[in-house]
C-alpha cells in the first residue's frame, strides 16, 4: 500500500508547492515595491 500512498502525497505536495509558488509571486508582486523601499531605506 505505499507506493500508492507516496505517489498522491507527492501529487498533493507538488501541486501545493505550485499552488504556494503561485501566491508567494502574487504576494512579492504586491509587496515588491513596499520591500524595496524598506530595503533602500
Amino acid at each position: 500500500w505505499g507506493a500508492p500512498v507516496l505517489l498522491a502525497s507527492l501529487l498533493l505536495i507538488c501541486k501545493s508547492s505550485l499552488f504556494l509558488k503561485l501566491v508567494r509571486d502574487k504576494l512579492q508582486n504586491r509587496m515588491s515595491p513596499y520591500l524595496v523601499s524598506l530595503w533602500r531605506g
